[in-house]
């Protein structure tokens, strides 16, 4: 299972300055002012630098000032996004991926596993 990170509540994604320290420190390339805790739009949130910040840390450390972070697991190989209302966010399978991946592979003789993947996706 990948685990993904997102905020539960309304305000938005951010990291307490502790845990934006610690994600730091193991992603020192990464642009961001701990004292903000605000993390790259690039920054996947299945990264695994940052799960590791945030289970260390717990979901109630970790989150920052107007944040409730919390951590969905969803099927290995699944693709997913992060949807967000006014700073509350939900992880959900992206379809329209699946439906691509699915689609080449049916196009390229792999049937099985086109159904398999598409069979994952909806047990998600």
């Amino acid at each position: 299972m990948t685990k993904v990170v997102y905020n539960s509540c309304y305000g938005g994604f951010s990291l307490s300055e502790d845990a934006s320290n610690a994600l730091l420190e193991r992603r020192p390339d990464l642009d961001m002012n701990p004292k903000y805790g605000h993390v790259p739009y690039d920054l996947s949130r299945d990264d695994a630098d940052l799960v590791w910040v945030v289970e260390f840390f717990g979901v109630e450390k970790a989150g920052g000032r107007h944040a409730a972070l919390a951590i969905q697991e969803m099927p290995d190989g699944i693709p997913f996004q992060v949807e967000e209302y006014d700073g509350n966010e939900t992880v959900v399978v992206d379809f329209r991926k699946v439906c691509e991946l699915a689609s080449f592979a049916l196009g390229s003789g792999y049937d099985e596993e086109a159904q398999t993947l598409l069979q994952r996706a909806l047990d998600a």
